[in-house]
């Protein structure tokens, strides 16, 4: 039986892209690990979703109110909360404000 896909934002932070042009990076928890779902079919065999002990995953997006799985392109997961504010950090490098 499938688990109906479900996504809820978590927080989300302001940051200037070339210190000048505002922009928002949101923080959404899914019950599924988006990239093992993209690749139905593909997988190598024995190759697992990753996800945490509660079967979540967190992925990054920028700009999106709503996480949608059909469109929405994450350009990170994890399976901690703690690590995908730290890589949204490191890669943005800009310390957030997260809300």
């Amino acid at each position: 039986m499938k688990t109906d896909k479900k996504a809820k934002k978590i927080c989300e932070a302001d940051w200037l892209y070339d210190n000048f042009k505002p922009m928002k990076v949101q923080v959404f928890k899914i019950n599924y690990d988006f990239f093992f779902d993209q690749d139905v079919g593909f997988n190598d065999e024995g190759e697992t979703p990753e996800l945490s002990e509660n079967g979540e995953q967190y992925v990054l997006l920028n700009n999106e109110a709503t996480f949608d799985f059909r469109d929405s392109s994450p350009w990170h997961t994890s399976t901690s909360l703690n690590e995908i504010k730290k890589y949204a950090e490191e890669t943005l490098k800009q310390k957030l404000d997260w809300y």
